[in-house]
């Protein structure tokens, strides 16, 4: 398990200029985690381990790190190898 800082690249308000620490394996596992947490009504898996928005548009692939949200990307740095 590691800590990432989560951080917001895009326009919403609601997250802009803001970071987290999330605990997880992978850079993937960290954005997901976040996104899952902060806005589950808006998170859906598919068969193939991607990640979907309520009107069903890929947010994450299966192999992609960073998850879409309202123009930008929620992605995730290591600060600590634990």
């Amino acid at each position: 398990m590691n800590i990432y800082r989560v951080e917001y690249t895009g326009n919403s308000r609601r997250f802009k200029g803001s970071s987290w620490e999330v605990y997880a394996n992978t850079a993937r596992e960290a954005v997901i985690t976040f996104y899952c947490d902060y806005l589950h009504e808006n998170c859906f898996f598919g068969d193939d381990d991607r990640l979907f928005n309520m009107d069903g548009e890929v947010i994450c692939d299966f192999d992609c790190d960073r998850v879409k949200y309202d123009g930008g990307y929620f992605v995730a740095e290591l600060i600590e190898q634990l």
